[in-house]
Order: structure tokens, then C-alpha cells, then sequence
């Protein structure tokens, strides 16, 4: 549109410069026409936004027929090149095309975040059905409809994350897209726990636990994912010197390793300390001036995440303790907690 108005403007007095602005509005004409038609098939998709996307696709498509018209000629005897219309019918058709183009991408994107909350819905009702299921039999009819629920809210979510630009959103879309798809399989292993051994308080913990986190993780990514721009948290406490907080990361090396350890050899004690250390180093990477946007979302989220993880870890390894050793499903659910430690933290 832009070289369409400038040709117009500066070289559209000669038949040839008239015949190439005439070949630009058709161009014009025919994108605006695919593009609504990609609009319209968006609004049969959403009825809530039907109404709204077939005004905003019918107002562009005149815009783009009126250009159409617009950058039409004649050659007259002694006047030469002679357009269908002014220069200033044309701007202002172009400046209608816009205006309509833009308010069908900002509905197409209102309803692809509509789409995804309501992915977002359906694994939120699903987990609630999953916590009323009382034998495995029907614990896993249901857990297979969990996993066809994620698969589908993967993808929007994938897809949502490739669009944002903010990157410290994306970041945080990725984390938990993450999170949430590895929290499926430690559901699954707790759930089992439960169902073994539904008197055990540890278990009824660990398994409501794992739900919470869920939920959470759910209402989190929906959160960023209804919001175009996310802006940096703004952090209170006092920041050291780069090169001081570097030396504190560089004498923690090695820590995740060990807390895995201390957790497999069941020292309570010796564990709880060890994750204290992992939330100080998710602060100190917190408090770096100069790391990129990125690091303080996955410094944020991780924190959250270690806090959620050691305890369900803690919860695991007493499970254990108390049902060793006629319980192998404790030992594999805490297998499973370790496992996902390891991954998470890589």
C-alpha cells in the first residue's frame, strides 16, 4: 500500500507508471481477498467472535475493492492519464483497509486466547473429575482423557509462545508448558501411590499436592497467555555487584546433584538444607544486572518450582520410609520425583 501511494503520488503520470499502479491495486485487491477469507473461516470457528470478525472482514473487504477501483485509468486526448478518482479517495481507502485489517488480526488473536482458555478448562475439569476416581480401573479411563486434553492445550500454548514477543513471556511459557507437561507423569505415579495406599497421609498429601501445582501451573499459563506484554517484575531487595553474585553461583556449583543424593539416601535433615541453598541460587540469579530478561523469568518461575518440588519430594521420601519396605509403588513415585528433579534443573 505503501509503494501503491507513493507511485501515485510521485510517478503516476506516465501510462507505463499508470499500468504498474494499476497491477498493485489488483495485488491489493487479491491479499485483501485471501485474508478475509482466512478471517472468515476464524469467525465460523468462534461464534462468540462471529459477529465482530464478519463486520471487520466486510468493512476490509470494501476497503480493498475500493482500492481496487481507485488505481483504475483512462488516457484522454490532451490530458493523458486520467485515475478513476483522486489521490485522497485513495489514502483515505488505504487508511479504511488498515484500520479493518488490524481489527480482524487483534480479533483473530482474542480468539486464539479463547481457544486456549478453553483447552485450559477442559484439563482444569478433567483433574477435578481425576481426584473422585477411587480405583485405578477408572483413575486411568480418566487419566487418558487428561493426556488427549494436554496434547491439545500443548499445541495451542506451542503455538501461542511463537507469537508472543515479549520475551520474558515467552520464557515463562516455556517454562511451564514444561512443567506442566512433566507434572502429567508425577500425577500419575502419586495417583497410584494413593490408590495403593489411600490411608496413608503422605500419600492423600502428595496427591492433592501434585493437583495444586497443576492448577497453578494452569492458571499461571493461562495468566500470561491473556496478555500480550508482560512487564519485569520490579524487585525490593538490595542488588550486590555482578562480580560478587558470579562468585556466590560459581562456589554452588554441583548443588542439584548433591540434593538428589541426600533425597535417595532419605536424610530429611540433610535434604531440606540442600534446597534452601537452591532457592538462594535462584535469587542471586534473580539479582544479576546484566543477565538477559529471560533468566530473571526462569530465576522467578524456578524458584516457585524448587519451593513446589522439594516439598512434594519431602512428602515422597516420607511415604516411603513409613510403607518400606512392602511398598514398591513408593519407591518408583519417588524414583519418579528424582527423575523429574534432574530434568527440571538441568
Amino acid at each position: 500500500i505503501q509503494s501503491l501511494l507513493s507511485s501515485r503520488c510521485d510517478l503516476g503520470k506516465t501510462e507505463r507508471t499508470a499500468q504498474l499502479v494499476s497491477e498493485m491495486g489488483v495485488r491489493v485487491g487479491q491479499a485483501v481477498e485471501q485474508f478475509v477469507s482466512a478471517g472468515q473461516l476464524v469467525a465460523g470457528e468462534n461464534p462468540q467472535l462471529a459477529a465482530e470478525l464478519s463486520e471487520a472482514c466486510h468493512l476490509a473487504r470494501q476497503a480493498g475493492q475500493a482500492i481496487v477501483q481507485q488505481t483504475q485509468y483512462q488516457m484522454e486526448p490532451g490530458r493523458g492519464v486520467v485515475y478513476a478518482c483522486d489521490r485522497h479517495s485513495l489514502v483515505q481507502a488505504a487508511k479504511r483497509l488498515v484500520q479493518a485489517v488490524t481489527r480482524v488480526l487483534v480479533l483473530g488473536d482474542q480468539a486464539t486466547v479463547l481457544q486456549l482458555l478453553a483447552a485450559k478448562d477442559r484439563v482444569t475439569a478433567c483433574l477435578t473429575e481425576l481426584a473422585k476416581r477411587s480405583s485405578f480401573a477408572e483413575f486411568m479411563s480418566q487419566f487418558a482423557e487428561l493426556g488427549q486434553h494436554m496434547v491439545q492445550l500443548g499445541q495451542l500454548s506451542g503455538e501461542r509462545q511463537a507469537d508472543v514477543k515479549c520475551e520474558i513471556a515467552r520464557c515463562k511459557l516455556a517454562h511451564m508448558r514444561s512443567a506442566l507437561e512433566k507434572a502429567v507423569g508425577l500425577q500419575l505415579t502419586a495417583s497410584k501411590l494413593y490408590l495403593r495406599h489411600p490411608d496413608n497421609t503422605c500419600a492423600q498429601r502428595l496427591r492433592a499436592d501434585v493437583l495444586a501445582h497443576m492448577r497453578l501451573s494452569l492458571d499461571s499459563l493461562a495468566d500470561v497467555v491473556a496478555r500480550r506484554q508482560q512487564e519485569r517484575q520490579s524487585r525490593s531487595s538490595p542488588r550486590l555487584p555482578d562480580h560478587q553474585i558470579l562468585g556466590q553461583l560459581a562456589s554452588e556449583r554441583g548443588l542439584i546433584g548433591h540434593s538428589v543424593q541426600v533425597a535417595q539416601a532419605l536424610d530429611w535433615h540433610g535434604f531440606e538444607l540442600a534446597w534452601e541453598r537452591c532457592l538462594t541460587v535462584c535469587l542471586l540469579i534473580s539479582q544479576l544486572h546484566s543477565c538477559p530478561p529471560c533468566w530473571w523469568a526462569a530465576a522467578d518461575w524456578l524458584e516457585y518450582y524448587v519451593q513446589t518440588l522439594g516439598n512434594m519430594l519431602l512428602t515422597s521420601m516420607r511415604a516411603l520410609e513409613v510403607l518400606t519396605p512392602a511398598s514398591k509403588v513408593a519407591q518408583e513415585n519417588l524414583d519418579a520425583f528424582l527423575r523429574h528433579l534432574e530434568m527440571r534443573c538441568d
